[in-house]
Formats: structure tokens, C-alpha cells, sequence
């Protein structure tokens, strides 16, 4: 593991627990007030129940009271039988007061609860009780065991503690309800402070899971704008940057991301410095090559038919060799300059009504006599297709190139099936090989210029890697699909599909580099001249919207609508977006050049790469070197090109630096003038 990478783990292990540490902690208090309200619920329900067993024992000591003045006065009136529960309510009496005053089992109680001491704020009433209850059982005691007559004549000690019963009997009934009544109204205050604690323990749980939530949230929003930032870097998006200010570790985590964003930001830049100098040097070198490749191998070709006098066969054989690699440098070129008309849109389509059954079909006969020494064998099923409005030959084109890389690829009598079928909305084609297959890494990037996969076996078949490339481009410029299935040792079938709604607008499709650089190096600037320090901020919002006509003029009115500009720049900016676009432009140069070259004038200004004035201007010097305009007529088709590219700078009443010429000659490519 290199140092960054274990930076990067320990910055993640060191956040994590962090984090972690957080949430931890706010369980914990959750925890911990839960578990403290089911203890005090546990509690109050204990002593809920004791206070009852209480209550009970009290008021079984009022009926036992009773039941000994009862007895009592039935064993004073002779009744023998009624001197052994007079004893028995006596002992319960005595051992259930006891249990109240010092606690412990109460005689008669539910489940033999044991009760607890007499609480102090009761004592005092129990002591009372006692004094009483002791003198109460010495004359039940008396009358329980003394002999009831003496000579026919009633005991005077059993009478005189009968008497003493029935005196204190409502005494002992109202100490005994005395104590009944304190514990009820302690059992009831008991009640009431339960409910007022259970009360302040819910709002405590509550405000812990509101404050839970709020610092969930707190780490949780962080969080997400930190997944957002780094979603939107994933997607290439580098102007995005995260304002966390949590004070923790978030927020340093925050920082982290934004320095990384901004050094891929910087990555990225010089990623497109470096691909816009290589398609500047493909370009230039290319169209360069081309124009003497042509005079070069009809000089090879006279060479070789002798027209310059007889050569040995050894000569022969080295021109044919010249010649050879003469056509595939010619082909290299030309693939490098349909790679910069797919990028700006200026490949040609000639759309016509046909049946693509037929012309499928027959490529499908011709391609049969490439490379005869495999012997591949072609089979198509090919379905009755409608007849749709397309290019023929640029369907051909990458149907051509697709077989032709089956063929290659496919080992000596194998077979390559070549599908077209009506689907939904489209047209699908499929070339299936019988080839070495791809592997994932190589399917991924296929389609990519100079991409060759397995590069020692395909360097052997030859080809310039861009192939694939053009057809990509030749395919989702008319808005179809191209995309392949590959298993390693099995094959490969490659996929495209065009649309059976007519294309009406050519798409510019980008294969070497992005030229959105241009358009926001251009924009930036305006946005800037225009806006001021906050043009740079407005600017990145819509780069981020994207920098298409439409997203930009909606964008210009919605600013306007929230009062960032005034009418007078809303206009400014709105001229310079059309004349960047080619609104109006286009017209008025094609008027131009109907006026000066009449009929003709129609199909040389379709031959034009773009309308920038470097455009016009080498097309009418191209005009004038072959006699077509006179010296005059050029001149003066020049002062009216320059003219009206300054009446448009002027018009919109910015620095001529800006929406003048070098605006002019940023190079956007004309859309279908005419």
C-alpha cells in the first residue's frame, strides 16, 4: 500500500470512529433512559403493591378487632366453643400488627407477602395503636382463659375486661382505620409522584430522541453533501465544491475532499490542454498529408505502368511496396480527417428513401471475396425491412467495417453471421465472429480512437484504431447505438441501431476531445466583462446546466428575471449567443454568397468547413486563385464579409475582444445553412 493510499485508509479509519464514537454515545443515553424508566416503573409497581399488602393488613386487623370483641362476649355468655377462636383471632390480631409496626408475614395476606417496617411518618400513629392493642389483648387473654362462672355467678375479672372491650372497641376500630387511611394517602401521594416522574421522564426521552435526531441530522446532512460532491466529481463535475462547518472531523474530511476535487480540477485542465494541442497537431498534420498524397501516388502509380520509362522487376517490386504503404498512410489520413468532420459535425450524409434489405444483402455478396485465403463463410438473415430514409453508404460503411473485423478475427473457416431486424422504433443490426472475444477492460474501451485491444494480436492484423471509432460517431450522429457483447474464446457480437424517424439534425459527436473548452473559455469571458466578480459564479451555475444555445439564452432571461442584469446586457449577451450559435449569420452569408456567385454560390458554401471568417475569407482566396471571382470581385466580397462580422460586433456594444472577431473565429461549426 503506497503513502496516499494509506493516508487516505487512516483518514477514513480515523472519521469512521469518530462517527461511530458519536452515535455510541447518543445510544447510550437513549439506553440508559429507558433502562432508568423501567426501573422506575418496576419500582413503582413494587411499592404500589407493598402499599396494598399494607392496606390489607390494616383493615384484616379492624375485622379482627371485631372479631375478638365478638368472641369474646360469646365466651362471656357461656359459649365454650367459641374460646378457641377467641385465641386464634387474638394471636392473628397480635402477629398482623406486628408485621405493620416492625414488618414481616401477615397472616392472611395474599401469596404470604412480607411487609416492610412501619415507615417514621406512621410510627407515631402504630405507637399508639400498640398502647392500646397491648391492654386490649391482656383482657381478651383474661376472658379467653380465665373460668367464665364462680358459683353460677359471671367472673368479675372476665367482667371487667369484657367491660374494658366494649369501652375500647371503637377506639381500636378508628387507630386500626388510622392506620389504613395514613397508608392509603401515602400509597396515593406515591401514585401521584409516579405519574409526575414518569411524566418528566417521558419529556426527557423525548427531548434525548429530538436531540438524537438533531445531531443524527448533523452528521447525516454533512454526510450526504459530502456523497453529493463526490457523486458529482464521479460524473466529471470538478466546480463542485462542500461548505461543512461542523467544527469536527467532518469538516476537516470536507476540506480533504475539496483540495482533492480541486487537484483533479487542475488534472482534468491539463488533461484538455494536452488533448486540444494533439487534435490541433491531428488536424493541421492531416490535412497537410492529404494535400500532396494525391499528386504523390499518381507519380508512384506512372512509375510503376513504366509511363517514364522501363523499370527491373526489382524496381518494381520496391515502387509497389512505396505504393502499398503510400495507401495506408492515405488511409490513416483519411480516417483522421472523418474523425474531425464526425467531432464537428460536417460528415456528409446523403439521406435517400431505400429498402435496406437490398442494399444489406448485397454488400453482404461483396464482402464475401474479402480475404478469400480464411475462407469465412458470411451467413446473413437479413428480415424484410421497411424502407426508411438513411445514407445507404454510410450504413454500408459500418457494416463494412464491422464484417471486415469479424473476417479478421475469426480463425480459417469459421463463419461471421450478419443480422437486420425491424424492432420497436428502429432498425438492429448484428455481426457475430467467431474470433478470440474481448475482455472486459478492452470492452470498455473499444470504441476509444487508437484503442486496439490485445495489442500484440491486433497490431498483427493492422488497422489505425480508429475504425470503431468513425462508426461510433457515424451511428450516434443520426441518434442510433453502438455497443458489443464479448465473451473471451467465444466471440464477439457487435451492435448498432438507427432510428426510423428521418435524423433532421446531424449530431456533432465528440471521439478525440471535448470542444466544450472553447465554448467556456469564450463564455467565462463575456460572463465577466459583462457581470463583473460575480460573472465567474453565474458562469460555473451554468456550466453546470450546460453550454448549449438553448440552456444558455433560458439562462440569460431567468438572470434578467431576478434582477442580476439590466435589459441592455440581457440583449448584449443574447446577440452574442446567436452570433456564437450562427443565428442570422448564416442567412445573411448565404445571401452573400448567392449574390456574388449566384446559382453556384448555394453548393460552394455547403463545401464551407464552418462560417468563421478564417473560413470565408480562405474560401473566397480559393475562389480567386481559380479565376471563379475577378481580383475586384474578391475585394469587394471580402469588405462585405468583414463588414457585416463588424456590424455584428459593433451592434452588440461590447469590447471588440470579446464579441468581435476573436468570438467570430472561435471556430463553431455552422448548422445546415440553407
Amino acid at each position: 500500500m503506497d503513502l496516499d493510499s494509506k493516508k487516505h485508509f487512516s483518514l477514513k479509519k480515523w472519521v469512521t470512529n469518530k462517527i461511530n464514537r458519536k452515535f455510541i454515545f447518543i445510544f447510550s443515553i437513549i439506553f440508559l433512559i429507558t433502562l432508568s424508566n423501567v426501573i422506575l416503573v418496576y419500582n413503582l409497581q413494587s411499592s404500589q403493591k407493598s402499599d396494598g399488602a399494607l392496606i390489607d393488613a390494616a383493615g384484616r386487623n379492624r375485622m379482627l378487632s371485631q372479631r375478638i370483641g365478638y368472641y369474646s362476649e360469646m365466651v362471656a355468655k357461656g359459649h365454650e366453643e367459641d374460646r378457641a377462636p377467641l385465641l386464634s383471632f387474638i394471636e392473628l390480631h397480635h402477629t398482623s400488627f406486628y408485621a405493620l409496626k416492625d414488618g414481616g408475614i401477615a397472616p392472611g395476606i395474599a401469596d404470604n407477602k412480607i411487609l416492610p417496617p412501619a415507615i417514621p411518618s406512621i410510627m407515631p400513629t402504630v405507637l399508639k395503636a400498640e398502647e392500646l392493642w397491648l391492654e386490649y389483648k391482656e383482657k381478651a387473654d383474661i376472658i379467653a382463659n380465665e373460668v367464665t362462672f364462680i358459683n353460677g355467678t359471671l367472673n368479675p375479672k372476665i367482667k371487667s375486661s369484657l367491660d374494658f372491650l366494649e369501652d375500647n372497641s371503637p377506639e381500636m376500630l378508628r387507630r386500626n382505620n388510622e392506620i389504613a387511611a395514613a397508608y392509603v394517602k401515602i400509597n396515593e401521594g406515591k401514585q401521584v409522584v409516579g405519574n409526575i416522574t414518569s411524566l418528566i421522564m417521558f419529556v426527557i426521552t423525548v427531548i434525548i430522541l429530538l436531540f438524537g435526531f438533531v445531531v443524527s441530522k448533523s452528521i447525516s446532512k454533512p454526510i450526504q453533501h459530502l456523497y453529493l460532491a463526490t457523486k458529482k466529481i464521479g460524473q466529471g463535475d470538478y466546480t463542485s465544491r462542500v461548505d461543512v462547518k461542523t467544527g469536527d472531523e467532518l469538516e476537516e474530511l470536507g476540506l480533504a475532499l475539496n483540495k482533492t476535487t480541486e487537484a483533479l480540477a487542475q488534472v482534468e485542465k491539463e488533461r484538455k490542454q494536452i488533448d486540444s494541442a494533439k487534435t490541433r497537431f491531428i488536424s493541421i498534420t492531416s490535412h497537410e498529408l492529404r494535400s500532396p498524397m494525391t499528386p504523390m501516388k499518381a507519380q508512384l502509380q506512372m512509375l510503376e505502368g513504366e509511363y517514364f520509362g522501363k523499370i527491373s522487376k526489382k524496381q518494381k517490386e520496391a515502387v509497389q511496396t512505396v505504393i502499398r504503404n503510400a495507401n495506408r498512410l492515405d488511409k490513416i489520413i483519411v480516417d483522421f480527417l472523418e474523425v474531425s468532420r464526425i467531432e464537428a459535425a460536417r460528415l456528409k450524409f446523403i439521406f435517400k428513401k431505400v429498402s435496406l434489405t437490398q442494399s444489406v444483402n448485397q454488400l453482404l455478396k461483396f464482402m464475401e471475396g474479402f480475404m478469400p485465403e480464411k475462407k469465412v463463410k458470411i451467413i446473413g438473415h437479413i428480415d424484410n425491412l421497411p424502407i426508411i430514409e438513411v445514407d445507404p453508404d454510410r450504413v454500408d460503411q459500418v457494416l463494412r467495417n464491422l464484417i471486415n473485423n469479424a473476417i479478421k478475427f475469426s480463425p480459417d473457416n469459421g463463419q461471421v453471421v450478419v443480422t437486420a431486424k425491424k424492432k420497436e422504433n428502429y432498425i438492429q443490426f448484428s455481426v457475430t465472429d467467431q474470433g478470440v472475444g474481448l475482455k472486459l477492460e478492452d470492452q470498455r474501451r473499444i470504441f476509444e480512437p487508437f484503442y486496439q485491444a490485445e495489442q500484440t494480436i491486433y497490431r498483427k492484423k493492422g488497422g489505425t484504431g480508429l475504425g470503431l471509432a468513425i462508426c461510433r460517431g457515424i451511428v450516434e450522429a443520426q441518434n442510433g447505438k453502438l455497443w458489443l457483447e464479448s465473451e473471451v474464446g467465444k466471440g464477439s457480437t457487435f451492435y448498432f441501431t438507427l432510428p426510423l424517424i428521418p435524423v433532421k439534425e446531424i449530431k456533432a459527436i465528440k471521439l478525440l476531445f471535448s470542444s466544450q473548452e472553447n465554448v467556456e473559455l469564450e463564455f467565462k469571458k463575456l460572463f465577466l466583462e459583462i457581470l463583473g466578480p460575480m460573472g465567474e459564479n453565474e458562469f460555473n451555475v451554468l456550466k453546470r446546466l450546460g453550454l448549449s444555445k438553448d440552456t444558455i439564452l433560458s439562462y440569460v432571461k431567468e438572470i434578467q428575471g431576478h434582477g442580476i442584469i439590466n435589459n441592455n446586457q440581457t440583449q448584449n449577451l443574447i446577440l452574442v449567443v446567436e452570433k456564437f450559435f450562427g443565428k442570422d449569420v448564416s442567412a445573411e452569408i448565404r445571401n452573400l454568397y448567392l449574390k456574388v456567385l449566384g446559382p453556384m454560390g448555394e453548393k460552394q458554401l455547403n463545401k464551407l468547413p464552418g462560417i468563421t471568417t478564417k473560413d470565408i475569407l480562405g474560401d473566397i482566396n480559393i475562389l480567386e486563385r481559380n479565376h471563379i471571382l475577378t481580383v475586384k470581385e474578391a475585394s469587394d466580397f471580402r469588405d462585405n464579409v468583414l463588414a457585416l462580422f463588424e456590424k455584428r460586433s459593433s451592434n452588440n456594444r461590447l469590447d471588440k475582444k470579446v464579441a468581435g472577431k476573436e468570438i467570430i473565429e472561435a471556430g463553431f461549426v455552422k448548422n445546415n445553412i440553407g
